[in-house]
């Protein structure tokens, strides 16, 4: 299956956001795609999938959208 992967991490550092298409075996995690893109259990992030909030354990189908983000707090 194939899906979208959007990271909003590069805006940390005064970058644009990364978007880009990765093929996955049917039946994949959220987990998996984390692990496929090098992101280890020690970095807090959010997840969405398809623009709603999601966890390391959740399916993912063909065509979905999976965002990961920074945790955002206001001061």
């Amino acid at each position: 299956m194939k899906i979208m992967v959007k990271s909003f991490f590069p805006v940390l550092r005064g970058g644009r956001p990364v978007a880009k298409s990765l093929e996955l075996p049917e039946g994949a995690i959220a987990g998996d795609v984390l692990k496929e893109l090098g992101i280890g259990d020690d970095v807090e992030l959010i997840i969405l999938i398809n623009e709603r909030p999601s966890n390391e354990n959740a399916s993912l189908a063909d065509d979905d959208v999976f965002t990961i983000m920074p945790p955002v707090s206001a001061a």
